[in-house]
């Protein structure tokens, strides 16, 4: 598994038909998410846990929801594409984590798509990387995070998702809150079975 730098851009263009689907972004933040890449805002909705987050959301024209990824807030089988970007590293518990995929096959439509992102080894000093370094961090990194990433995967997996692709990079685009830094991250698309 090589790292690269990704971009979100990258990992939607990989669904086909991409322009009628719907999609949920959970925990879309200040709009750094898959929402902002997807082509056409009015099949998009986007959610977070802090009302701060969506009231940003606004000025771009996105219809938002305030929801907890755990127990989301819509109907069965409606979106053909979840995102939950930078998430699943922070609940608190494998329990947490298994509840929050179960919700997002619980709102896809049979065929749908899962893509996510997350920062592995959350706690590690290597979760900040330069771009520089990235050839050489696989080696030193990924035996540490192997065990991690094989269990959120595994997560995925039991839940009836086929992984398509999956694979660590970094993503450095600039963030007004985090000027310069690169998040070493492990990228996944998966289709519910």
């Amino acid at each position: 598994m090589a790292i690269q730098r990704l971009h979100y851009q990258k990992w939607l263009s990989q669904i086909p038909d991409l322009e009628t689907k719907m999609l949920l972004d959970i925990g879309c933040g200040p709009l750094d998410s898959y929402s902002t890449n997807f082509p056409i805002r009015q099949n998009a909705i986007v959610s977070d846990l802090h009302k701060s987050s969506l009231d940003y959301t606004l000025l771009y024209g996105f219809k938002s929801v305030c929801a907890d990824m755990l127990a989301l807030p819509f109907n069965s089988k409606i979106f053909d594409i979840v995102s939950t970007g930078r998430l699943l590293h922070l609940l608190n518990s494998d329990n947490e984590r298994e509840r929050a995929i179960s919700e997002s096959k619980r709102v896809l439509v049979p065929g749908g798509y899962l893509i996510g992102n997350f920062i592995p080894n959350f706690d590690s000093p290597f979760k900040i990387i330069n771009p520089f370094l990235a050839r050489f961090a696989e080696k030193l990194i990924k035996p540490q995070i192997k065990e991690e990433l094989d269990k959120y995967m595994s997560i995925v997996t039991k839940n009836g998702f086929k992984l398509l692709n999956t694979t660590l990079g970094f993503y450095d685009q600039k963030h007004a809150y985090i000027p310069n830094m690169n998040f070493l991250e492990f990228y996944f698309l998966a289709k519910l079975s």
